[in-house]
C-alpha cells in the first residue's frame, strides 16, 4: 500500500517473481513517482536483475548500457525475455495521485 502525504492510500499493488519481488516493487515505484511514468509504462519498462552472479537484462535494455555493464566485473551476463514472465503485475489506484 501506498500513501500520499495525508496519508490516505493511493495506490495498492503487487508483482510476482520470488526473489525479484523486492526489486520489482522498487522498480515500478522508481518508474512511476521519480521517473513520472504511468502504470502501464512503469510495468513494460524493461528492467536488470542480479541473482545468483548472474546479471539478467531484459530485452530493450540499451545496447550501449548492456555493453558497458559487460565490460565490468561481471561473472555471468545474459540478455534474455525469460523477464517478461514478471511482466505480471497487479495495481489498484486512483488516477488523481
Amino acid at each position: 500500500m501506498v500513501c500520499n502525504k495525508l496519508d490516505q492510500p493511493i495506490l495498492s499493488y503487487g508483482v510476482m517473481g520470488g526473489q525479484y519481488q523486492p526489486v520489482g516493487q522498487t522498480h515500478i515505484l522508481n518508474n512511476i513517482f521519480d521517473y513520472g511514468m504511468n502504470p502501464q509504462e512503469a510495468i513494460s519498462f524493461p528492467r536488470a536483475f542480479h541473482f545468483n552472479d548472474v546479471y539478467q537484462l531484459e530485452s530493450g535494455i540499451d545496447d550501449k548500457i548492456e555493453n558497458d555493464l559487460k565490460k565490468k566485473d561481471t561473472k555471468q551476463f545474459v540478455t534474455t525475455c525469460i523477464m517478461g514472465v514478471l511482466k505480471q503485475f497487479k495495481l489498484i489506484g486512483k488516477k488523481d495521485h
